[in-house]
């Protein structure tokens, strides 16, 4: 980003390409229409998303063939392609084409992450072989990449990488353990955040059930004391999630955390989870008497 007062060297523009799904022609002839119309007003770049499954463009390397025809100058580019979803050599060809037909002026772009829609779609692209893709190592990266922006005081940057860990750890990871340690650290990004207290009071029961019921003992320690510390600090009466239920409702407002299922999966009866959910608030809350422990 160049400082105020220096000019752009180069500016490109970004769509979706959005249509309507019962008659999609009319929205691709805009996307290529708008193309055309960034060219003639002097725009550098073109870019598409990658849209699968969703009222966006699904076949941007088709989008920018029929582009690369209607203009001459304009670089085309895709922003991006989750090569989760592809064969590498039929993708290498379809794009070396488009980049012939183009002269030159394909910037193709590409995600390695886990692709939206993958947990649909897994079984049907890859029935033999789709368990050995493992993208949880991604949960990590986005995880210290949240732990760099609160340090650095960004707090609504870390808490939508820590969101994107989470889900993540659910997707493709799956162990408890990291799970409930994801759940915890998305309550202190909430928190500093000033997000509403019941979300990060959420995300904090939800690493306390996980780990009592998987037997995490300094886990499940850590997030009582953390709330107890919450407790203790809050000004006026302010909510807390009280049921199963609403714990559920509040951390699953993340996209793709699957926190119910856990549950189900870990609780060795229906009642049990419930149980150790109301262990927790009551020691929470008479803990926060006290209030010698830190809510971080």
């Amino acid at each position: 980003m160049p400082q105020p007062g220096v000019a752009l060297e180069r500016l490109g523009f970004l769509t979706i390409g959005l249509f309507d799904g019962q008659d999609p022609g009319p929205g691709h002839q805009v996307t290529l229409e708008m193309i055309e119309l960034g060219e003639r007003l002097g725009f550098d770049s073109a870019w598409v998303r990658h849209r699968h499954l969703q009222y966006g463009i699904s076949s941007p390397v088709a989008v920018l063939a029929a582009a690369a025809q209607r203009t001459s100058r304009i670089e085309l580019g895709t922003a991006v392609i989750p090569l989760g979803w592809e064969n590498p050599l039929r993708l290498a060809e379809d794009l070396a084409t488009v980049d012939i037909l183009s002269g030159g002026r394909l910037n193709p772009g590409f995600s390695v992450g886990p692709p939206r829609h993958w947990e649909d779609v897994r079984e049907a692209l890859y029935p033999d072989t789709w368990e050995h893709e493992d993208f949880s190592y991604l949960a990590s990266v986005f995880n210290g990449r949240a732990d760099l922006e609160d340090e650095l005081g960004h707090r609504e940057t870390a808490v939508q990488f820590g969101r994107i860990a989470l889900r993540l750890r659910y997707i493709y990871d799956r162990d408890p353990g990291a799970i409930a340690t994801d759940h915890y650290n998305l309550a202190i990004y909430l928190r500093k955040l000033g997000a509403e207290p019941v979300e990060h009071r959420a995300h904090r029961l939800a690493a306390g059930l996980i780990a009592g019921l998987t037997g995490m003992a300094d886990r499940f320690h850590a997030a009582i004391d953390g709330l107890a510390a919450d407790l203790h600090e809050e000004i006026g009466p302010t909510p807390i999630p009280s049921s199963l239920a609403e714990v559920t409702y509040w951390v699953e407002e993340s996209d793709g955390v699957r926190f119910g299922t856990l549950v189900a999966s870990l609780a060795t009866e229906p009642e049990a989870a419930e149980a150790l959910l109301s262990e927790i608030l009551t020691t929470a809350r008479n803990a926060a008497i006290g209030g010698s422990a830190s809510p971080w």
